[in-house]
């Protein structure tokens, strides 16, 4: 991230979240728009990681159904 430039964006939080970030990042010493911005990443990163991770785990519960069944009968 360190050759990647920043772009000025405007948004609203709630008051709490709002006072929550500035904590954080006082508490931390690194600036506002760093936080929000790695925080906005990893968001977007588990957000497109989701649908693949109930993928997998739909397919995993399809193949051992019998399995699971039979544990839950047990």
């Amino acid at each position: 991230m360190p050759n990647d430039s920043m772009q000025k964006f405007s948004s609203k939080l709630s008051a709490r979240a709002a006072a929550e970030l500035r904590a954080y990042a006082r508490a931390h010493d690194r600036p506002v728009a760093r936080v929000l911005d790695e925080a906005v990443r990893e968001y977007l990163t588990r957000a497109r990681l989701r649908p693949a991770f109930r993928s997998a785990l739909a397919d995993a519960l399809d193949a051992h159904a019998q399995t699971l069944k039979s544990l839950e009968d047990a």
